[in-house]
């Protein structure tokens, strides 16, 4: 009975996030804290709802749920010491270890739905280097395709990923790793890893350790999928280049603009598809810009929402630099 529950709220979740009217986010479960069981031990990413291994690779899941042991614990686990981005849970996997040619584990999940040709994608995940393990990697990438991809080996998959994070990863915080595509069209699995091989590997250790700990892990949290321009219904599209936010990236404030447009109301997301902000129609009215402060709100990726008076909208993003 709990997972049902489990499912039915991701599902809920979902649906509510289609109802506002921002593209949705297209991985379910996105920050891991759907559960089917507690973990226990490594290698139980099926813990988690939808999550899975494409390479027979021992992925771990990552629960507050564990208080009888800090091997897959949270904060506490047997690869540092690491709170959640979002929730109570995250994942990791390992992406290279020395005495072990070519060992890869990766993490994967099919989409809510297909990615539609044409159309502009913001892709996102929070990632973290574990603080035990030595060796930090550079370009860890996510991949979009339209078929699954791995192998049986627990080795590396041979795939060019989308998304890339092209410096090493060396920080022990949550580091935010996004971009934004355009979709070839069909698109409906997603794939977090390492998708280099040894001879190919960019690698530096970080500290002395033991020959057998020459590794690197890292976890990963609120994984996104939204598209950017899926629902977009203003008339005139040439209206969409009158609707500017400035400065962007920003610190301390946005300036929405959107010039003669009769604009009725602004909500603002975060990139988990929560509100934390919105403006209503008495609010706008007689105005054609708005300036949004941005001293209460956490770093990161954030959409903005502007509906007109035929209820059409226009999604923008934005980042958050402080």
């Amino acid at each position: 009975m709990k997972a049902l529950y489990k499912i039915s709220f991701t599902l809920l979740m979902l649906f509510t996030m289609t109802a506002v009217g921002l593209a949705q986010n297209l991985v379910p479960n996105p920050s891991f804290e759907d559960t089917v069981y507690c973990p226990t031990s490594f290698n139980q990413l099926n813990a988690t709802l939808f999550w899975y291994s494409p390479n027979n690779g021992s992925s771990d899941y990552f629960n507050s749920c564990n208080n009888q042991t800090s091997t897959v614990g949270v904060p506490q686990n047997d690869f540092g010491y690491q709170y959640a981005k979002t929730g109570n849970a995250y994942a990791g996997w390992g992406n290279y270890h020395s005495l072990n040619s070519n060992a890869r584990e990766y993490l994967q999940i099919q989409l809510t739905s297909a990615l539609i040709s044409g159309k502009k994608y913001f892709v996102s995940a929070y990632l973290s280097k574990s603080d035990s393990m030595p060796v930090a990697i550079k370009d860890i990438g996510i991949a979009l395709s339209d078929s699954a991809i791995g192998n049986l080996t627990g080795t590396t998959i041979y795939y060019t990923p989308q998304i890339i994070y092209s410096s090493f990863l060396t920080n022990t915080d949550w580091v935010e790793l996004y971009d934004t595509i355009i979709a070839n069209g069909g698109e409906k699995y997603l794939t977090i890893g390492y998708f280099k091989d040894d001879n190919s590997s960019d690698t530096i250790n970080l500290f002395n350790s033991q020959s057998y700990n020459y590794q690197s892990y890292y976890y990963v949290d609120d994984v996104n999928v939204n598209c950017l321009n899926c629902s977009t219904g203003i008339d005139d599209i040439s209206s969409l280049d009158k609707i500017n936010i400035y400065p962007n990236p920003s610190s301390d404030f946005i300036n929405v603009f959107w010039g003669a447009l009769i604009v009725s109301k602004l909500t603002l997301f975060n990139s988990m598809g929560q509100i934390v902000l919105t403006v209503d129609k008495k609010n706008l009215q007689n105005k054609n810009s708005l300036t949004i402060k941005l001293n209460s709100f956490n770093k990161g990726a954030y959409f903005l929402k502007i509906e007109n008076e035929k209820f059409s909208t226009v999604n923008k993003i934005f980042l958050i630099n402080n």
